[in-house]
């Protein structure tokens, strides 16, 4: 399942499929490289928005700079105050 808005692209993912009680049949887990590849081309030619929690926020930046992904296509932003 994703949703095409040019020119972005969404993916809805659950990572915890467990504690969700409705059905799903979208992506699942954490977004990893591979999860990205199905529906990126060529992942370096996109810009990368990431917004979460800091834990994810950095987990995601993480995984884009060790995918080889340059660092001025990485835009973070953190929201503390919840888990």
């Amino acid at each position: 399942m994703s949703f095409n808005t040019a020119p972005c692209k969404i993916v809805p993912t659950m990572t915890r499929l467990h504690d969700n009680e409705q059905s799903w049949n979208g992506e699942t887990g954490h977004i990893v490289l591979p999860m990205m590849q199905k529906y990126i081309p060529d992942i370096n030619l996109p810009h990368y928005y990431c917004a979460g929690p800091p834990a994810f926020v950095k987990a995601m930046e993480n995984m884009l700079e060790t995918s080889g992904i340059d660092s001025q296509n990485i835009h973070l932003d953190e929201f503390s105050g919840y888990s």
